[in-house]
């Protein structure tokens, strides 16, 4: 008795195009949103994310909420006057299994005639492959409502949001997160006065980074995709080669995106820099800067404990 194995290279490309043949069926009717990215022609899937994309598609959202703003929506009004620094943590986790499991089972009937009986002598197989990604990256931006006119000045040319956008499927909503937070950003929204904030004269102390208020969100996308193969011949004295468990061909591919964003406003902020009456443009310059610099610290804390909180929850 001869049992012929495919090759393992053989076997893992087979379960490759299988599963690939499958994604790409699935993927085109999914409405869920993620950080896929998509052929600027078309709705076919045009590989695996590419960070550079999901961060512009962040900042084409926050863009959207500043024009809004200078459009004069209400919602959004504190973005002209304030200034408010974002931090974020992006992480892209892509699982991809594939594998070939063939299963075998040899038939004997008994030699009493019209018994019904049979003996079954069953052979297995089973290779599977993994591959683990896992990207991350952090940045800061001010939220800068005249970021059109920074860039004309010197000289850049900004990539079209929505062409750049449409490559990836999928909204994060941040608008809705941005106009929420907003009503409560400042430190006179508070009906009882924020800790540090009063000197013992009366007088505005400025905030530190870990009494700035801050508003943020968690944003997780969790997509699964899997497809298998299990042809199965049943004769008098064999059956196969599918019929065991995961199946003959298999393969899945999980993607997990998140992305922990938080906002703080360098209203009210503290600052080392000198202040008074008297500051110079120069020195006032340095007070803007320190304050939000002390508003960048209060956003990255609070992603820092959104992570921790993600990480330990029960």
């Amino acid at each position: 008795m001869t049992i012929r194995v495919l090759p393992r290279d053989r076997g893992i490309r087979a379960a490759r195009v299988l599963f690939l043949a499958a994604l790409a069926a699935v993927a085109g009717g999914c409405a869920v949103p993620h950080f896929e990215r998509q052929d600027k022609h078309s709705d076919a899937v045009a590989g695996a994310p590419d960070m550079g994309d999901v961060v512009t598609h962040l900042q084409c959202e926050i863009a959207e909420v500043l024009d809004a703003a200078r459009a004069d929506d209400p919602a959004f009004k504190r973005l002209l006057t304030d200034d408010y620094v974002a931090y974020a943590s992006l992480t892209l986790d892509i699982v991809e299994n594939e594998g070939l499991a063939p299963s075998l089972a040899f038939l004997t009937p008994f030699p009493v005639s019209g018994s019904g009986f049979q003996r079954s002598i069953g052979l297995g197989a089973q290779l599977s492959d993994e591959r683990h990604r896992n990207m991350t990256q952090t940045f800061s931006l001010l939220v800068d409502p005249t970021y059109r006119e920074r860039a004309a000045k010197e000289k850049r040319v900004l990539p079209a949001c929505p062409e750049l956008a449409s490559r990836l499927r999928g909204s994060l909503d941040l608008r809705q997160v941005i106009a929420e937070g907003l009503r409560t950003s400042r430190p006179e929204d508070f009906l009882l006065p924020l800790v540090g904030d009063n000197t013992p004269e009366g007088g505005r102390a400025g905030l530190t980074s870990d009494q700035v208020p801050n508003f943020g969100a968690t944003i997780e996308f969790t997509l699964t995709y899997g497809a298998d193969l299990d042809p199965t011949w049943t004769l008098k004295r064999f059956t196969g080669v599918g019929g065991g468990s995961p199946g003959f061909l298999n393969g899945s591919r999980v993607v997990k995106d998140s992305l922990v964003i938080s906002f703080a406003s360098a209203a009210g902020a503290s600052s080392s820099a000198a202040s008074g009456p008297a500051a110079t443009p120069a020195a006032a310059a340095r007070i803007r800067a320190d304050a939000q610099q002390t508003a960048g610290k209060a956003a990255q804390d609070a992603v820092t404990r959104m992570i921790l909180q993600q990480i330990i929850k029960p």
